[in-house]
């Protein structure tokens, strides 16, 4: 399927291009009220986007402008109030109620309202959009209606938030203090929802990062959906100084949000997925102690292809307790755009990103080393992250021991596994036997350069931190374990480890670190062989324990049954009895109907003789009409008819034997299943294929199989775009909101009216972002290797 689409892709993608130069994109900018969305909206007004020709008049809260369309503001007004109605106080006009009572079934009485608003702004000639925080709360129902639109996302520090608004002096929030920081998450949540689900279309900014440096915003604007505005068209700066934003210090709302978990622990899920980041604007008392030029500990960062969870690991880091400290992150020739952007933003947001030909984990961490300036190391994986007190506490023992050279600790696992990992004090000839150190220690510095960091020349990747420990002991190393659970590891599906297990590259890795290590080894030899039948004797018991645990089981299971059998057979008698009587019974009735049927049928027989000849009479007329006039495609299109008649009759087939005979014979089984799934991800080329599946009045048991069968895809890297053509019934609706629910990957739209396959296809296409598209009706299935098989085919023959 997937091959017959791609020249009708292509031909598609260069008719939608044709078409871009007729149309504008769409920006609609969304935030929590008093966030700086004027700020920023009046900036971006002066650089070209059309935000409204009918501005909403200033006032002293908004002296230099609101720059919202008073028609759109009208409108969504309109729409909070209808949404709200019925909540129990709050603040309606913002879409808060106390209850947070929220209809958005009601949404769908302001779609054609809503089109209509929007058709009004399509032909402007440029970027159009429009800035109302009540945006926020609509983004939904805003993504719906206008497909193509992107988001501008913006948030602030809650604490200056608050102070904004006390400033406002309305007396709602002056009787209800608590409710700046509520209506602050109800927004932010809402952000950082949608965000995560259409990260393609949105770009979340901080608007303290937009006061360092106004131009960035275009920048990342035009580097993000690939538009073409100019960052010089905005001369005058000094609007955007920021005398507003910071006038006075929060100290007190400060105070506040520190005693708030939940806002904080908001906040920092809306800093890890931020395009823009900005500078914390802390307390008098707190500004100073942020940053310093250089530090104690050097966190080295290496990085591939794991973008998606470096800002984590790196807001781990600057939550420590001991602020003394730098971070060094080595992209170690990341491939996948996400992380290449990811990085990029790292880069501009003033993180040191050194760069590297994909040369592995140990020669990464090298490099980042080299560049150290501080006196210990610590070496933090980009996917794991480190507790607040880790540095802290390694430090205070450093201090008090100049021979200490390594600290580690335990850690809990998250991830695809959950768990406390324990691990031992420093035992020689058990960290000889097997490594239970992870490379989340912290080293000194000078011990570290002695042995010449991380030995890159390892023959399998994984096991580099073992031979360290092992390299820095020879040499005198003291080592010390925290017994404190002090960093997360995170559990991948398939990861390094999984390949350095495997018992040709263990051998491998053994005989290297033995050779290297030869005399160290034989030192220890007694101990780490005692220690072996030690372990071994543990498994030996827990296999005879094991053993003992099936015996009793199976003695148990053989009395139970015992027990049972005798009441088992009683009741299969009283059963068999009443079988025999409600055949009976049933037999009885048979014969009655049958004689009632035969007597009907005997009276019906002279009515069914004349249908018959009437029948006949008119089948031999349009047989002869057809053979007197010569019309062979008449006869034809007859014959078809009649054979379609009877198909029609028949009814759907139930089952087909020979059919799933065949299909187990020929589709995957679930181990074949698991290693096309772990072959995939080692393609270099993995491209988005958009499964296209457009839906009228479905059966809901066929649509459920033909999204299931898309969903268990060896393949992946696919989304599914849904069309429902204006059908009747509701089931197929409420299957497909369940699920895109449960994945992000499946996308839907409910046309108004129906436009028959073609207008649903197109507007299926119109939601695919793949460099493939793949057609399904929602009576048909894929099988689970198809995508697989045919990306395999691409990767083989670019």
């Amino acid at each position: 399927m997937l091959k017959k689409c791609v020249s009708f892709t292509d031909h598609y993608l260069k008719r939608k291009q044709r078409m871009s130069s007729h149309s504008h994109p769409a920006l609609i900018i969304a935030g929590m009220h008093r966030s700086g969305t004027s700020m920023i909206s009046s900036y971006l007004n002066d650089v070209g986007i059309a935000l409204g020709d009918q501005f909403l008049q200033t006032d002293r809260n908004n002296p230099k402008g609101y720059f919202e369309d008073e028609e759109m503001l009208r409108f969504q007004q309109k729409v909070m109030a209808a949404a709200c109605k019925g909540g129990k106080d709050g603040w309606p006009d913002w879409g808060y109620t106390e209850d947070l009572k929220w209809d958005s079934k009601v949404l769908e009485k302001f779609s054609a309202e809503a089109r209509s608003l929007i058709e009004k702004r399509r032909g402007l000639g440029r970027t159009w959009g429009w800035k109302d925080p009540r945006s926020t709360l609509l983004l939904e129902f805003w993504s719906q209606i206008i497909p193509e639109a992107k988001f501008l996302l913006l948030y602030r520090n809650p604490w200056e938030v608050k102070r904004s608004i006390k400033n406002l002096k309305a007396p709602i929030f002056q009787l209800h203090d608590d409710y700046a920081f509520k209506i602050w998450k109800q927004y932010n949540a809402a952000v950082l929802d949608f965000k995560k689900k259409n990260p393609d279309r949105c770009l979340l900014l901080s608007s303290n990062a937009f006061l360092t440096k106004p131009s960035q915003l275009v920048e990342e604007l035009n580097d993000k959906f690939s538009w073409n505005l100019d960052k010089g068209a905005a001369k005058n700066y000094g609007f955007y100084s920021g005398d507003l934003f910071y006038s006075e210090v929060c100290d007190v709302e400060l105070q506040e949000f520190n005693n708030d978990s939940s806002v904080k622990n908001l906040l920092t899920e809306l800093d890890l997925n931020a395009d823009l980041v900005g500078d914390r604007q802390l307390s008098s008392g707190d500004k100073g102690n942020v940053a310093i030029s250089k530090g104690i500990v050097s966190v080295v960062i290496p990085c591939f292809n794991h973008g998606s969870f470096i800002k984590q690991a790196i807001f781990s880091v600057e939550k420590s307790r001991n602020k003394n400290f730098e971070i060094i992150i080595v992209d170690d020739g990341s491939t996948d755009m996400e992380s290449k952007r990811v990085l990029l933003t790292l880069e501009k947001n003033g993180y040191n990103v050194l760069r590297q030909e994909n040369s592995g984990l140990a020669s990464a961490r090298n490099a980042g080393i080299k560049l150290a300036t501080g006196d210990f190391i610590l070496c933090l994986d980009a996917d794991n992250k480190i507790d607040p007190q880790y540095i802290s506490e390694a430090i205070a023992l450093f201090s008090n021991d100049d021979k200490l050279a390594v600290v580690y600790s335990n850690c809990r696992l998250f991830g695809a596994e959950s768990g406390m990992r324990e691990v031992r004090d420093f035992n020689a000839a058990e960290l000889l036997r097997q490594n239970y150190i992870d490379a989340c220690a912290i080293v000194r510095k000078t011990a570290l350069l002695e042995v010449g960091g991380f030995d890159s020349k390892m023959p399998v990747q994984g096991y580099e931190d073992w031979e360290l420990w092992i390299n820095l002991f020879s040499r005198g190393s003291k080592f010390y374990h925290i017994d404190k659970f002090l960093f997360d590891y995170r559990v991948s599906p398939v990861s390094m480890s999984s390949n350095m297990n495997m018992p040709k590259n263990r051998k491998l890795i053994y005989d290297y670190v033995l050779k290297k290590h030869e005399l160290l080894f034989k030192e220890y030899s007694s101990e780490v062989i005692s220690l072996f039948a030690e372990n071994f004797a543990k498994v030996e018991q827990l296999a005879w324990d094991r053993q003992s645990v099936i015996e009793n089981l199976r003695s148990h299971i053989s009395m139970t049954e015992q027990s049972r059998e005798g009441k088992v057979v009683q009741k299969y008698r009283d059963i068999n009895a009443s079988i025999k009587s409600t055949n009976k019974k049933a037999t009885g009735k048979f014969y009655r109907v049958k004689e009632l049927l035969r007597k009907a049928s005997h009276e019906l027989k002279p009515a069914s003789a004349n249908a018959a000849n009437e029948s006949w009479s008119v089948f031999r007329f349009v047989k002869f009409f057809v053979s007197a006039k010569g019309r062979n495609r008449i006869k034809k299109l007859l014959k078809r008819s009649l054979k379609l008649i009877v198909k029609m009759t028949t009814g759907r087939s139930v089952g087909n034997q020979d059919y799933d005979r065949w299909r187990k014979l020929n589709f995957p089984n679930a181990n074949k299943l698991l290693d096309y799934s772990r072959l995939q991800k080692e393609w270099e080329y993995r491209p988005l294929v958009s499964v296209i599946l457009p839906v009228f009045n479905p059966n809901t048991e066929y649509l459920k199989e033909a999204i299931e069968s898309v969903s268990k895809q060896a393949y992946d890297n696919w989304e599914l775009c849904i069309v429902d053509d204006c059908s009747v019934n509701d089931s197929g609706r409420i299957l497909i909101e369940s699920y895109s629910r449960d994945d992000s990957r499946i996308k839907y739209k409910f046309r108004t009216e129906n436009g028959h396959i073609v207008h649903c296809s197109n507007d299926a296409l119109s939601l695919a972002k793949g460099e493939f598209v793949c057609f399904l009706d929602h009576d048909d299935f894929l099988a689970p290797d198809a995508l697989y098989h045919v990306v395999k085919k691409l990767n083989a023959s670019p």
